[in-house]
């Protein structure tokens, strides 16, 4: 944030001087004389200074839009820049048979080389332009070089302000000087300070504004260096000009002055910086104490967790002793490298991408992992991910904790393993007894019924009405009992040793609602279907879960309401959601779970019929599949069936 503040400064500074040094150039095509001269019978600046001026500034704007294509520009106004400066120089060196001094603006107002601009000032070009260089190309040679040439343009600019500040007049000063603007002298200054923030790297500039100890003093002795010589400098001139003190006793007065306040300035930063070290002290204690408890901390994560560290892009920068214990990895052979060696082959590489997504983006990741050691056996791990940002919220390592519990999950394995065997087998030998108790149940009720049937035929006439009525009731009693048995037959017949096929659900339901054209057609039903999609699936137990709901959808119809049902399917993440809806009587909500219970009913058979395992049915189908079935209504306005079959069973179970 400082680099981007002291950016915006310099830039708002170049863009003045920009305006400024214009103001100048039309203020001489004008010989408006405000801007040119500051000080009454002072030196003025020159149109050529002024022009030059102008090109730092321009050299510097068109810099700052960080464009390739304005290289050569800068470099050539760079080039023309030294050109007229190095030219103006040699004026006062060689007799040149060509002047530029006029060859823009005539100048009227000096008597001494009109129009030229000073030696220092034409210097203080030349070196500028070569610390323009320097920043310009990137050399670090020619940087150094220009650290140097501006240092000796700030010097010869402060001899030139200073001079100026304590009110030395022009005969006294050297003919170098004599004739430089003091406005000249305050943009060489200035600018000098912002070629020298822009070459930031190298010598004088890195030390003054570095953040080390170092940099912080000289920051605040520069100001005693430069404010009290001049301050001192000014009374001098001042006694001994207006003949107040002698000047051999002025120059007394002047060390001893110079001697007790610079004493006086050194003290008082001395007992800040005695504050500062010793709130340095009190906080590297501190630091010691914190130090301690984290080796602490090391030693016991040490001695019971696997830890390693891994820089922002993934790659394995330290690991301790546990590390290496359990996977077989010296350490030499995993850091700089990623986690690969480690990784198993026990889950898809989605796994592991997915677990990248989360910690790079400043989450923390936790679960169980089985990996690999060297020696290509597996271990369990309980392992947190925890990523380290920095001041700007960026990732700058991963912070890994693993604890062992191989010998945990191989208990889970077995236990689960033992416990699944004996489930299979409960569950083999449940169904073999409903299906024997169903199929064996039949052969009664067709006796019984059998029996009903031949008293009937030839004792009718003997039979009284109140006998007829009886056995009416027990042959519509064991009618229901039939159905009650093939229902639970059925439902026994409902398992995983089916085979999947890859199935047009269209298609199934096609079958379906032929099957129940009759039921469809007295009772004026519309079965409204289209664009199911195409699923691996049981294909003959997926078809009584589709008759069932859509069976049931028809029979709870409102009374002389047509029965109206929707079948619509829509893919959710790892999902096919399918949902019946119905306008039938709907279900009440204290009753949407028991539904699904066997031998459930919710009516009285004389208003609907069913034996209360259609539903039971249809809820051990979808969980044979590996989804979930529900239902929803508001207890009035028909209801809405909800089942979920894996788009890829395989993955599921």
């Amino acid at each position: 944030m400082k680099g981007k503040k002291s950016l915006r400064i310099t830039n708002s500074i170049t863009g003045i001087i920009f305006l400024l040094t214009s103001a100048v150039m039309i203020s001489w095509f004008l010989d408006l004389r405000v801007l040119l001269t500051i000080f009454p019978n002072g030196a003025s600046m020159k149109f050529n200074t002024a022009l030059l001026f102008w090109l730092i500034a321009l050299i510097l704007i068109i810099r700052s839009w960080k464009k390739e294509s304005t290289f050569k520009l800068t470099i050539g106004l760079n080039f023309i820049l030294l050109l007229i400066s190095g030219y103006t120089f040699m004026e006062y060196i060689l007799p040149l048979p060509i002047s530029i001094d006029n060859i823009f603006v005539v100048d009227h107002l000096s008597e001494e080389f009109p129009g030229r601009m000073s030696p220092a000032t034409a210097l203080s070009f030349i070196l500028s332009g070569i610390g323009l260089l320097g920043i310009l190309l990137e050399n670090k040679f020619l940087k150094a070089i220009a650290e140097y040439a501006l240092l000796i343009v700030s010097i010869i600019t402060l001899i030139t302000l200073v001079s100026y500040f304590i009110g030395v007049s022009s005969d006294n000063k050297t003919f170098f000087i004599h004739s430089m603007a003091v406005h000249t002298a305050a943009l060489f200054f200035i600018l000098v300070h912002i070629l020298s923030l822009k070459n930031n790297t190298n010598g004088f500039t890195a030390v003054l504004l570095g953040p080390h100890v170092g940099s912080r003093l000289l920051r605040t002795i520069l100001i005693m260096i430069i404010g009290i010589p001049l301050i001192l400098g000014n009374l001098w001139l001042y006694l001994t000009q207006n003949n107040i003190l002698p000047e051999d006793f002025a120059i007394a007065l002047y060390s001893v002055l110079l001697i007790l306040s610079s004493l006086l300035y050194v003290t008082i930063v001395s007992i800040r910086m005695n504050k500062s070290d010793i709130n340095r002290k009190r906080l590297e204690s501190n630091l010691r104490s914190s130090n301690q408890e984290l080796m602490a901390f090391k030693k016991a994560l040490d001695a019971t967790a696997i830890v390693a560290i891994t820089n922002n892009q993934g790659k394995i920068t330290y690991v301790n002793d546990n590390f290496c214990t359990i996977s077989g990895y010296t350490k030499n052979e995993v850091v700089n490298t990623k986690f690969y060696p480690i990784y198993s082959d026990f889950y898809p590489k989605s796994f592991y991408n997915q677990m990248w997504h989360t910690i790079s983006n400043g989450k923390v990741w936790i679960g169980e992992i089985k990996n690999q050691d060297k020696n290509n056996g597996y271990y369990w791990v309980h392992t947190s991910i925890i990523p380290f940002k920095d001041k700007k919220g960026e990732i700058t390592q991963y912070l890994t904790f693993m604890i062992d519990i191989t010998s945990k999950k191989e208990a889970e394995e077995l236990l689960s393993s033992q416990y699944v065997q004996k489930l299979e087998q409960k569950n083999r030998e449940l169904e073999q007894f409903a299906y024997i108790a169903s199929h064996d149940l039949q052969e009664p009720l067709r006796t019984v019924k059998s029996f009903i049937n031949i008293i009937n035929e030839e004792s009718e006439a003997e039979l009284s009405d109140n006998t007829i009525t009886y056995f009416n009731y027990i042959n519509q009693s064991i009618n229901r009992m039939s159905e009650m048995v093939k229902g639970l037959l059925e439902y026994s017949r409902v398992n995983n040793r089916q085979e999947y096929e890859k199935v047009d659900t269209n298609t199934v339901v096609d079958e379906v609602v032929a099957d129940l054209s009759s039921q469809i057609k007295t009772e004026n039903a519309q079965v409204i279907y289209a664009g199911l999609p195409e699923i691996l699936i049981y294909k003959v137990s997926f078809r009584m879960l589709i008759q069932n709901l859509i069976s049931n959808a028809i029979k709870f119809r409102k009374p002389d309401v047509a029965p109206v049902v929707q079948i619509v399917a829509k893919k959710e993440d790892q999902f096919w959601k399918f949902c019946i809806s119905d306008n039938g009587i709907g279900i009440d909500a204290k009753y949407q779970e028991r539904i699904f219970v066997l031998f459930q009913r919710l009516h009285n058979r004389s208003t609907y019929e069913g034996t209360g395992i259609g539903l039971s049915l249809c809820q051990k189908i979808v969980h044979l599949h590996g989804g979930n079935i529900w239902v929803e209504s508001d207890g009035q306005n028909g209801s809405k069936f909800f089942f979920t079959i894996p788009v890829s069973p395989t993955d599921i179970k």
